[in-house]
């Protein structure tokens, strides 16, 4: 009886290597997980920042092309001073000789 006994314990240790190993496995995939994830969130952080960045820039860049747009707008209203250069004028006449039939 204490053969069949011994023999039971004998199986059950080899049972219980096996868990452990597996549990070993389980332990490190968990750190291996834990370390991805603590790195996406810094890369997450990271994008969080540059979009941040970003928004405050297109804000910025918004205003300054109103400011543009404003200056256009007086530019635009302000009198064309007339040119003082020569001009050539051609009379009427003389541009084309057209005969009728």
């Amino acid at each position: 009886m204490e053969k069949e006994i011994l023999e039971i314990l004998k199986r059950l240790e080899t049972k219980v290597d096996g868990i452990e190993k597996k549990l070993d496995g389980v332990v490190e995939q968990t750190a291996d997980l834990l370390e991805f994830r603590s790195e996406i969130i810094n890369k997450v952080d990271g994008i969080r920042e540059d979009l941040s960045t970003v928004e405050l820039v297109t804000a910025n860049n918004y205003k300054d092309i109103a400011k543009l747009k404003a200056v256009i707008v007086i530019l635009a209203s302000l009198p064309v001073p007339l040119s003082t250069a020569d001009t050539l004028t051609i009379p009427f006449a003389s541009i084309s000789k057209v005969t009728s039939i």
